[in-house]
């Protein structure tokens, strides 16, 4: 069993301090120096979509973090960002409800951002959840992606809150997406699994960005 993740103020505490590298790095520039060059190159080579819509996604991911980290400390570390050719995936936490609707309105302050997923849970007490379960079930559905050679998993990008897995990516067919979902759910402790995820010729990914 893997070791459980740092505790939630400990997370909010660490995710506070890179920010402001993240967005030191993002420069002035909101495209060109989002995400390096060359490192955005290496990484979109072998993915579906292209090195400028990965490098627009990640400015989305930076800027909505900037909202939620000027909103509210805690609501920024407890969430997780997630952006696919401006289709937004927002998961995490929160012990307001009110947060839960602003999550989706500052996502939709972005310009780019075509799509929202707003999977955002209200908690009313922290203490008893099982984080460290999540962490564990992540590292044991990527090291299956990554050992399964008909699976190009660097098209997927996975998250899991609460013991449900949340998929987002490009699948280039319903089978490799299929074997993606069952690995999850065959997984200890997963409660649910939700794709977001779309086929590679899928009619909504034409329009990404225009």
């Amino acid at each position: 069993m893997l070791p459980a993740g740092p505790p939630p103020r400990l997370r909010v505490l660490l995710r506070a301090l890179l920010l402001p590298l993240v967005l030191f790095a993002a420069g002035c520039s909101p495209y060109g120096l989002a995400i390096g060059a060359g490192a955005t190159a290496a990484v979109t080579v072998l993915q579906e979509r292209s090195v400028e819509d990965a490098a627009k996604d990640a400015t989305i991911q930076f800027m909505l973090n900037e909202r939620l980290f000027a909103t509210d400390l805690d609501l920024f570390g407890d969430t997780t960002v997630i952006a696919v050719e401006g289709r937004v995936l927002i998961t995490g936490t929160t012990r307001t409800r009110e947060h839960i609707e602003e999550v989706s309105r500052l996502a939709w302050t972005i310009p780019e951002v075509r799509e929202v997923f707003n999977e955002v849970k209200f908690i009313a007490h922290e203490p008893g959840l099982d984080f460290g379960r999540d962490t564990s079930i992540l590292a044991q559905l990527r090291a299956a992606l990554l050992r399964d050679r008909v699976i190009n998993e660097i098209n997927y990008s996975v998250t899991v809150n609460l013991g449900t897995v949340y998929i987002m990516g490009i699948a280039y067919q319903q089978a490799e997406l299929d074997r993606v979902i069952a690995y999850a759910r065959d997984i200890r402790g997963v409660r649910a699994v939700v794709s977001h995820a779309l086929l590679k010729d899928d009619p909504r990914r034409r329009r990404a960005y225009q």
